[in-house]
């Protein structure tokens, strides 16, 4: 089985958006942007291309500062560590920060296969208010498919976990798509929806997955 995460919402209770905004002076106005992203009314690339904008300039002492104090769900090191004991491929697809993704989990506990998120490129020890990586200009479905593909799985053998709009295609292609205090338009589309981590976990342990 193939077990596909977001990471802010899912696994993490904090955006790092906007704790890296927090650090330039632009968290208000970063917030304020994925709110309206998450209402649908800005383009997500788009709305991604104008958050990370507003990080120009941010040296990278301060990204790895903002990414240390980021915090995980109650249990998601465990979950993620339960699945992979289990013997099933664990992936991490999300739009925020690989860097915030990777600095969430401590070292020696951060059970993920694949980790694909948004590379925020640098110069001369500062951001450059731009993004790069995988998901510019395609959404979660494909690279869920992507990374299938390379683990020598196949889609039937994938359960999806997230919690808003961008997750919907991920959601929607894999075999069981999983909400996590999901937003209510996302809620109407998944096959389960459970209010914490330790009850997908429990779910988890119900169909037999871990």
């Amino acid at each position: 089985m193939l077990v596909a995460f977001d990471f802010d919402g899912a696994l993490a209770v904090s955006d790092p958006f906007v704790q890296l905004g927090e650090r330039h002076g632009t968290g208000n106005d970063i917030a304020a942007l994925l709110d309206r992203m998450q209402a649908g009314d800005v383009e997500y690339e788009d709305g991604l291309r104008s958050v990370a904008s507003r990080l120009e300039g941010l040296p990278t002492e301060a990204v790895d500062e903002a990414c240390t104090d980021l915090q995980r769900r109650a249990g998601a090191t465990d979950l993620l560590d339960g699945l992979h004991r289990a013997g099933h491929h664990v992936a991490i697809i999300s739009d925020a920060p690989e860097v915030a993704i990777r600095s969430c989990f401590e070292p020696g506990t951060f059970a993920a296969d694949a980790v694909v998120g948004t590379r925020l490129p640098t110069e001369n020890g500062a951001l450059t208010g731009d993004i790069e990586g995988p998901l510019v200009g395609q959404g979660k479905d494909a690279v869920l498919k992507e990374i299938v593909a390379r683990a020598g799985k196949d889609m039937t053998e994938t359960i999806a976990v997230g919690d808003d709009r961008r997750d919907l295609p991920m959601l929607q292609a894999a075999a069981t798509g999983i909400g996590v205090d999901p937003d209510p338009i996302v809620a109407d589309h998944c096959d389960r929806v459970v209010p914490t981590i330790s009850r997908l976990e429990r779910q988890f342990e119900k169909h037999n997955v871990v």
